[in-house]
């Protein structure tokens, strides 16, 4: 996999053959976790500025190209969980939005809570895509794009969602801090280059199931 991205240009290789589960998406499997997509993290993030869609969705492009981690889908699930890492091509990513501008301070937070339960419902772990980007507009911007953890103060929101199965939270913040490199590139229309990726998770998960089995 290409250490670097150059926006939606970039090249990755496209491992098809079926790799090992790591032991997180083990114990969520022998957990009895039917639908583990909706043991994920949800985070929202908030911008104190308009922000625009294509940028938004150029930005998540390049991130979900540049971590082969948040390409993986599962074959036969939940029959028998096959991991499998797709082209960022093969995948139908989007960023839908969702506008709630005109919501009332004393509904809005039942609103966010419907929009996360109607990502999670939309998943389909067999095709994918696992992780999704959901742009929110509410009224009353808050100043930074940071985490909102008080998610009724309003403003243009991003929720990140990412199922523990092909995530864990140091990788999530990982993706949030390349996320906002993506906007940043993409609003103004320069070039999008990620720091370095990590290991691919394809040779990490091989590494693993090597490593056990000595």
């Amino acid at each position: 996999e290409s250490g670097r991205c150059h926006g939606e240009s970039v090249e990755v290789n496209h491992r098809d053959s079926p790799i090992p589960l790591v032991p997180r998406q083990r114990w969520l499997i022998d957990r009895n976790f039917n639908y583990p997509v909706a043991y994920a993290f949800n985070v929202w993030l908030r911008s104190e500025k308009k922000l625009y869609l294509d940028a938004v969705r150029r930005a998540w492009r390049a991130v979900v190209s540049h971590h082969e981690g948040l390409r993986l889908i599962f074959d036969n699930a939940p029959q028998n969980w096959t991991p499998r890492v797709q082209t960022s091509s093969a995948l139908a990513l989007d960023v839908v939005e969702v506008d709630l501008r005109d919501v009332t301070p004393d509904v809005l937070r039942q609103r966010l809570d419907t929009v996360v339960q109607h990502v999670s419902r939309s998943i389909d772990i067999n095709s994918g895509p696992l992780p999704r980007l959901t742009l929110v507009r509410t009224p009353a911007p808050r100043p930074g794009l940071s985490e909102a953890g008080a998610r009724g103060e309003g403003g243009d929101l991003l929720l990140l969602f990412i199922p523990h199965i092909i995530s864990d939270e140091h990788s999530a913040r990982v993706v949030i801090a390349d996320l906002n490199t993506a906007y940043s590139a993409a609003e103004v229309g320069r070039e999008i280059v990620l720091p370095p990726a990590s290991l691919p998770f394809t040779d990490w998960a091989r590494y693993l199931h090597t490593a056990a089995a000595r």
